[in-house]
């Protein structure tokens, strides 16, 4: 009986281990999907973010941005620009690079702005072309830097024709009204026919007109006819254009002098008419204060007279 009870105990306690090891079993085994599965997980993970890793830096591209606001016309110089890593989604063909330097500028751009290929053109300068420093053109007021040009030529019975063709101004001092120009030797020559011309037929000047869309417009056609009688005479006597140009810049400075001083005058006689019209205004103001003073007085005046005559009844 002693025995059959041992016995009996010694197999509830087998029984008892092989649950608790078959349950250690599929713990582990569980622990070992479990395991498996976050692994799988973190390793798809993983991938994405290497994988999104990778565009992320695909979309970091070297650009070139100016120090300073850069206006049209400018020549992109490696003063003007520094070069940045940044992340953009843009193609890196599109940027410009080290090779585009010294090109010109088609747009404003401004500071921090990358410059695309697009904004920038080569600009081609042919052997021939020289700087010409022009002192003898009326010159508009609103003008400055890179803007685009036509010069031109009015005769006293008002013919008017195109001397230069949309050319950039390349420098510009209006309080001395002078400007610079890149010329080949054929503007040249027209400009210096045109300057003769407007010399010797007293009442022509040469002025400015300015192009509002440079970037789309068409440059206009040269109209000016160069006069064979003009060439004959600066062929004979060369220093002719010098003469032309500095007898053309007195005129030229005669009549902005002339503006100032009617502008002056104009100031003056406004001012002057502002004082007068102001003090006109008080006087009125005075006069009618006045008037209504009297009024006011009369009638006080009055009733006091009725009130004495009714005291007296």
């Amino acid at each position: 009986m002693g025995f059959s009870r041992k016995k009996k105990k010694i197999r509830n306690t087998i029984i008892t281990l092989v649950c608790i090891l078959m349950l250690l079993a599929v713990a582990y085994y569980g622990y070992i999907l479990v395991s498996k599965k976050i692994n799988d997980i973190e390793t798809v993970y993983i991938e994405k973010i290497d994988n999104l890793k990778i565009e992320h830096n695909k979309l970091k591209r070297k650009v070139f941005i100016p120090r300073i606001g850069m206006k049209r016309g400018t020549i992109i110089r490696s003063s003007l620009v520094e070069e940045k890593e940044i992340f953009i989604d843009i193609d890196k063909t599109k940027l410009i690079n080290k090779q585009d330097m010294n090109k010109m500028l088609l747009v404003d751009v401004k500071v921090g702005e990358p410059i695309f290929k697009n904004m920038v053109a080569k600009e081609r300068v042919n052997k021939g072309v020289r700087e010409q420093e022009l002192s003898m053109i009326f010159l508009k007021s609103n003008l400055k830097n890179g803007d685009y040009i036509d010069v031109r030529i009015v005769f006293h019975n008002a013919d008017n024709y195109i001397v230069l063709s949309k050319k950039k101004i390349r420098e510009i001092d209006l309080e001395q009204n002078t400007v610079f120009l890149w010329l080949d030797e054929e503007e040249i020559l027209t400009l210096n026919s045109a300057i003769v011309d407007a010399y010797i037929n007293k009442g022509a000047n040469l002025y400015t007109v300015s192009y509002v869309q440079p970037n789309i417009q068409e440059s206009s056609i040269v109209t000016y006819p160069v006069k064979a009688n003009v060439l004959e005479l600066i062929k004979n006597n060369p220093n002719i254009v010098n003469i032309a140009k500095t007898i053309l810049d007195e005129e030229v400075r005669k009549q902005l002098n002339k503006r100032l001083v009617l502008t002056s005058h104009e100031d003056i006689s406004s001012v002057s008419s502002g004082i007068k019209q102001e003090k006109n205004i008080r006087t009125e103001k005075i006069t009618k204060t006045k008037e209504i003073i009297a009024v006011e007085e009369k009638k006080q005046e009055n009733k006091q007279s009725e009130k004495e005559g009714y005291f007296n009844e």
